[in-house]
């Protein structure tokens, strides 16, 4: 769920009207007035990728409510990444696999506010192999 509140919170960090957010990532004022007022619940992902650009965040920053710092889905993300490290010889350390933890904590959110099932899935575990093959 859009989180208006923490939307409203970043838009003021960052000191940009709703004009100036509307030409920097693209979208229409109309839309982004529609964000503000809580009358859009669900964004398109591809459009809340850009507001988050532009608020300098993290796309799952403004439809979680970043309070709860582990979850079910952290530890679930937590695991699979650690699961497919050790099945793929992939050679990480820690650094980079809390890095990697946070992607996929990122990725699940955002298929979990668009209501797909499971979060992480076989794309992801692909994407995630190959990005670290080529590394």
């Amino acid at each position: 769920m859009f989180l208006t509140n923490v939307f409203k919170e970043k838009k003021e960090e960052v000191g940009l009207t709703v004009s100036e957010i509307s030409e920097k990532s693209g979208l229409k004022e109309h839309y982004i007035k529609k964000l503000l007022y809580n009358k859009i619940q669900n964004p398109e992902i591809e459009k809340l990728e850009k507001l988050a650009t532009v608020l300098q965040c993290k796309p799952s920053e403004l439809i979680y409510d970043g309070d709860v710092v582990l979850d079910d889905l952290m530890q679930e993300c937590e695991d699979i990444i650690k699961k497919t490290t050790k099945e793929n010889c992939l050679d990480l350390n820690d650094e980079q696999i809390i890095d990697w933890v946070k992607k996929a904590y990122d990725y699940a959110i955002i298929r979990k506010s668009k209501n797909k099932r499971p979060p992480l899935d076989k794309d992801f575990t692909n994407w995630f192999i190959i990005q670290n093959k080529q590394s």
